[in-house]
This record gives C-alpha cells, structure tokens and sequence, in this order.
C-alpha cells in the first residue's frame, strides 16, 4: 500500500498485518480524513497476522486520503501495553475508479441513429460499470441542455434507454438531429470519480422525401431493346445524397420484376437495364417505383411511380406494292395518281416511312399510320418526279412500332419515263 490503494487493494484480506505477542489480543485502529474504523485480532499468533479485512463501508467511513493505521495489544493476562501504539500510514483513493464501458445497443449496427435506434427499448447504448457504483451517461448534441440517465452499476451491460421526451425540444432537455456526443463516467463507493468513456453518433430522426423518377430519352412511347438497355437509362432516379435508392421494375402482365439499387447523388442517375433483365421482365406493361433510405435507415415514402410499355420485338417488314396500273414503266400521270404509286400496309398503329431513290435524287413520303391489312396509298407529286428525275426507281419501305422498334425494309422498283415523245412527222 506504500504507493496509495485502490478499493480492491485496501479491501485485501491481507492488506494491513500486524505481529503482536502470542495470544494477545490487537487493536487496530484506522484514521481517515473522514471517521474512524477498528479492527480487533483476537489470539495472536505471534507472527504476522491478518487485519481486518477492511469493507466497502468501512472505505466509505474513512474517506480518501491519508489513513492512519495504529496498534496495541493486551496479553493473555489482561495487561495493557504502555508503549506507545504501534503506527503506520497509506493513501487512499490514489487511483481513479475504472472507465465505464460504454457501446452501441443490440441491432444498432453503425453510428447512424435513428429515431428507432435512439428510442429502443434494448437501448440505444449500453454501459458496464463497478458493481454499486454510479454511472452517469450523458447525450450532448452541443447546442441544448443535455440528456443525462443514471444508472447503479452491475458489473455487466446495462441498456441505457431514451424516452420520447429526450428528443422533443419542448422538453426542458433534449437531443436534436446532428452529431451528439455521448459520455458515461462512474462514481465508485469510493466517492471516486473515472475517466470519461465515449461515443460519437449521428442522430437522424428525418423522413427522407420520395426520390424522383423520371422516364429516360425517347421513352414516352415505350421502349425498345436498344432504348431500355441505353446509357443515358430507360428511367432516371434523383435522391438524397448517400442515401440507398432501390427502383424497382414490374412487368403488369407477369409479374415479373428486376430491382436495381443506386447510391444517391441529389442529381438525377440513369437505370439501366441489361440484356438478362429483358429476359426476366418481358415485354408488355412496366411500373417503375423507388424508395430511398438515409445512412441512419430512415425510410422514404414511395416515389410516383412511372410507366412504360416494353417491346423488343422487331416488327415485320410492311407489305409494299406497286400502285393501280403502274407496270415496270409509267409516266408522271400515273406517278401522281391519287391512287398511289405505291401502297402500304402494315401492323396496325405503326408508323410506315416510304423512301423514293431516283436518279437525280431521293424523296421519303408523309409517314404513314397502318391500317392493317387494309393498303394505303402512297402519292408523288409533280415536284417529287423532279427531284427523282427520270429512270429507276427503287422505293424501300419501313414500320416503326410504338416502342420505336424498326421493320426490315420491304422494297420494290418501277422505272419513271416523265419526257413528253416529240411530235410524230409525216412524209
């Protein structure tokens, strides 16, 4: 003890010993800054005996600092000794008592809070502290007055739990959203105050909003193979940054659905989707969804879904022939009937493209809607024989469907002959 005790070694069965003559009986009288504790050793042994040992109460009696340790014995007979008492000295409470051990609560995995986190009812931390001691946590968010629990402590985790309360700011204290520091310290019998143990955690008790979904270019319509699996995305998401954004794809028809999870940027990201997604999904309707989760794990509302049609299917090529009564060569008459030159015809709703290459050069038609089966007519005007000029004529035809899926092109030939003969002569 020359160099001060702690509690455990002041409560040492053989922390103080005394030699007195045998089957004496000893007094032993401890002093301290705050009372005073005697022990007695009855039937001495004549060598070095056993003081004691002195309790937590009798720790808590004397109080820290210098305690003075005397001794008389009176022998078998009953005499007193007349020499002065024997004496010595030690310090107490040289050390502090030890540093509370404090961690995050059972299922809270990092330093992210959230309101659930901090109200759980197994803790949002827990702390370990001396048995009987005095464990003061405290939750400092450095800008209100600060929540304080206090606990007696077991020797073993303890769950430190946070009601409502301590994160209302109508609450005299309370902890708001930010970083919050949190401490814990124990008091032992002792009156012994420990070092600080510490944990720093950022509290998040925000609903995140829903993250935005937007179709990606040239998606309005539906989206072919190419579109879907386009860099620039089939759909864009915008989120919170750093939170966890899952956007979630369902084909209404089968319901088949392809999930893809982004990390968010506050900017608007492209989904894509891949080859093998197309497979799972299949064509028909798709409903878009997304919602976002913060680091701390709160989670959003549902973005408004968006919708589009997927097809990958290349339509056919359209059926494409030469108009009423244009044979292998025509004239500009019957180039420009209203009957058509041409007709078409092709899935119904699709789009039909008609390209005239002459030539002197090359014409593309009004588009023009399929009707089915049913054959459209497709007109030249006199303006347009110029452009193509006389001679062969190739015309190429193509469907795009509503998805922008692009037919093979369906072809065909005739030969223009627009020069009026001279006159015929005579002799």
């Amino acid at each position: 003890l020359e160099d001060g005790a702690t509690t455990a070694e002041a409560t040492a069965a053989d922390a103080v010993t005394v030699t007195g003559e045998a089957n004496a009986t000893i007094t032993v009288t401890f002093t301290g800054p705050s009372g005073t504790v005697t022990k007695t050793v009855e039937s001495a042994t004549g060598a070095a005996d056993n003081v004691g040992p002195l309790t937590a109460n009798d720790l808590l009696t004397l109080g820290n600092g210098t305690i003075v340790v005397t001794a008389t014995q009176t022998d078998q007979a009953g005499n007193v000794q007349t020499d002065p008492a024997a004496q010595d000295s030690f310090g107490l409470g040289a050390s502090l008592a030890a540093t509370p051990v404090l961690a995050l609560g059972a299922g809270i995995a990092d330093d992210q809070i959230t309101e659930d986190d901090a109200l759980s009812s197994t803790g949002v931390v827990t702390v370990a502290g001396t048995l009987n001691a005095t464990i003061t946590v405290t939750f400092d968010d450095g800008n209100n007055p600060a929540v304080e629990k206090t606990l007696t402590g077991t020797g073993a985790a303890q769950e430190v739990v946070l009601d409502a309360a301590d994160l209302n700011s109508a609450s005299a204290n309370y902890i708001a959203d930010g970083e919050v520091t949190i401490t814990a310290t124990q008091t032992d019998l002792l009156g012994r105050i420990s070092a600080t143990a510490t944990l720093v955690v950022t509290l998040d008790t925000s609903v995140p909003t829903a993250p935005t979904l937007a179709l990606g270019a040239n998606v309005s319509g539906g989206a072919t193979a190419t579109e879907a699996t386009q860099l620039t995305g089939v759909v864009t998401v915008s989120g919170e940054s750093d939170a966890a954004i899952v956007v979630t794809f369902e084909n209404g028809d089968n319901g088949n659905t392809v999930t893809k999870t982004l990390t968010g940027t506050g900017s608007a990201q492209a989904v894509r989707l891949s080859a093998a997604d197309l497979t799972t999904l299949g064509d028909g309707p798709i409903s878009v969804s997304a919602i976002q989760t913060d680091l701390a794990g709160n989670e959003s509302p549902e973005a408004t879904p968006v919708t589009f049609d997927l097809d990958t299917s290349t339509p056919a090529a359209p059926g494409l022939a030469l108009g009423p009564d244009v044979a292998a060569t025509i004239s500009a008459a019957i180039a420009t009937q209203s009957t058509g030159v041409v007709t078409v015809s092709g899935e119904n709703g699709n789009t039909i493209t008609v390209t005239f290459t002459g030539t002197a050069g090359v014409f593309t038609a009004a588009a023009v809607t399929a009707n089915g089966a049913t054959a459209q007519p497709v007109t030249l005007a006199a303006g347009d024989l110029t452009t193509l000029g006389d001679g062969l004529i190739s015309v190429s035809a193509v469907q795009t469907d509503a998805a922008g899926n692009e037919s093979p092109a369906a072809t065909t030939t005739f030969t223009l002959d627009s020069t009026v003969p001279a006159d015929a002569t005579i002799a």
